[in-house]
C-alpha cells in the first residue's frame, strides 16, 4: 500500500482513538443536604475528602473504566448519613476516584480493597479501612481510626482529640503530632515502621513498647522502668514501658518483626 493510500486509514484509526478517549473518562456529581456522616465504599476507587460549606456536601465521582457504562456511582442518602458507593457490572478496566466536599466536624467511613485515602486541613471523626491502599492525612484535628493491611499510613501535624489508632500489616505508620495529646494512641505495624513523632512537644504519660525478641526493634528517647514478656496466640512477646510526667494517656507502639519509635 502507498503511504497516499495509508493517509486516509491512519487518520480514521486516530479519530476513533480520540473517540473512545472522549468516553473513557466520566464525572458525576450530586449535591445534598448536610449529614452526620458519610460512608464511602469502594473496590479500588480512591478517595480524596475536602472541606466545604457548612451546609451541604458534594460528591464527585470520576473514572476512566473500559468498557463504558462498566462502573458506576450509587448514592443513596438518610436524614443523617450519605451512602457513596461504586458498582461493578461485569469486567473493566481503569480507575476511579471519588472527591467529597463536606462541612467540617462530619463523620467520615472510607472501606476500600485497594483505594487510598487523603484528607488535609479538616476537623473530623476518620475512620479508614483499606486492604492495600495508602493513606495520608495532613493537619487535621479530630478523631482517628486508621487501618490498612499492605498500605502505608502518614498522619502528619494531626491533633488528637479522642482515643486513636493507626494501624498496618506490612507498611510503614509514621504520626506527626501537632500538640501534646491527651488521649489514648496505639500506632502498630507488624513487619514495617511504627513511629510517633512529637517535634518538640511535651512528651508525657505511659509509654509501651512490644516487639518479638529476635525479631522486631524498638528505639525510645528515654530510658525503660519495667519489661515483661507475655504471649500473644503462639508467639512471644516483649513489652517495655516508662511513665512521664503521668500515668495517662497511654501511648503504645507495636511490632512483630520491624520498628516500633519514639522521637522527641
Amino acid at each position: 500500500m502507498l503511504l497516499s493510500e495509508k493517509i486516509p486509514l491512519l487518520i480514521a484509526v486516530l479519530l476513533l482513538v480520540l473517540c473512545e478517549s472522549a468516553v473513557f473518562g466520566e464525572e458525576t456529581t450530586q449535591t445534598f443536604e448536610a449529614k452526620k456522616s458519610v460512608l464511602i465504599n469502594t473496590v479500588s476507587g480512591n478517595c480524596i475528602i475536602e472541606k466545604g460549606p457548612a451546609d451541604e456536601i458534594t460528591a464527585t465521582f470520576v473514572q476512566h473504566t473500559r468498557p463504558k457504562g462498566a462502573m458506576r456511582p450509587r448514592f443513596h442518602e438518610s436524614s443523617s448519613v450519605l451512602e457513596l458507593k461504586e458498582v461493578i457490572e461485569g469486567s473493566s478496566s481503569g480507575d476511579s476516584k471519588w472527591l467529597v466536599r463536606v462541612p467540617e466536624g462530619t463523620e467520615i467511613e472510607y472501606t476500600t480493597a485497594s483505594g487510598s485515602f487523603e484528607v488535609a486541613d479538616m476537623m473530623g471523626d476518620f475512620k479508614v479501612n483499606t486492604a492495600s491502599g495508602n493513606i495520608y492525612i495532613d493537619n487535621c484535628s479530630g478523631v482517628f481510626d486508621v487501618n490498612t493491611a499492605s498500605g502505608d499510613i502518614s498522619a502528619t501535624g494531626i491533633i488528637i482529640e479522642d482515643d486513636a489508632v493507626f494501624g498496618t500489616a506490612s507498611g510503614t505508620v509514621r504520626v506527626d503530632l501537632a500538640e501534646t495529646p491527651e488521649y489514648d494512641i496505639r500506632i502498630g505495624s507488624a513487619s514495617g515502621r511504627a513511629i510517633l513523632m512529637y517535634n518538640g512537644h511535651e512528651i508525657k504519660g505511659n509509654f509501651e513498647f512490644s516487639y518479638r525478641p529476635g525479631k522486631g526493634h524498638i528505639e525510645s528517647p528515654y530510658d525503660f522502668d519495667e519489661e515483661e514478656e507475655y504471649h500473644n496466640g503462639n508467639q512471644v512477646y516483649i513489652k517495655k514501658s516508662f511513665v512521664r510526667g503521668s500515668d495517662s494517656p497511654l501511648i503504645h507502639i507495636g511490632t512483630a518483626s520491624g520498628k516500633a519509635v519514639l522521637k522527641k
